[in-house]
């Protein structure tokens, strides 16, 4: 079971992956999708289960912050940001 929570999920916040442990032990860096997560782990889902929702969601966050990125650089969402880049670089 140990090796389950080393898994990572991407934060979008953070623009980082945190491990599934650090996210049940603070849930102030929690993301969308543990609760899931941690019903599968008390289930006793098998790891490759689970292994294969994380990547599942992992992938499903990429896209949506590639389609956030694609729209925000395209010029369309310049109308409701200054600047993009410093949207960026608020990010942690």
């Amino acid at each position: 079971m140990n090796h389950i929570k080393k898994q990572k999920l991407l934060n979008r916040k953070r623009y980082t992956y945190i491990s599934i442990d650090k996210m049940l032990a603070n849930p102030a860096v929690s993301i969308q999708g543990i609760e899931e997560i941690k019903k599968l782990i008390y289930e006793n889902r098998t790891r490759h289960f689970i292994e294969r929702i994380v990547k599942q969601m992992n992938i499903k966050n990429i896209v949506a912050e590639t389609d956030t990125l694609r729209t925000l650089f395209s010029g369309r969402g310049w109308q409701n940001i200054e600047n993009p880049f410093n949207t960026l670089n608020q990010k942690r």
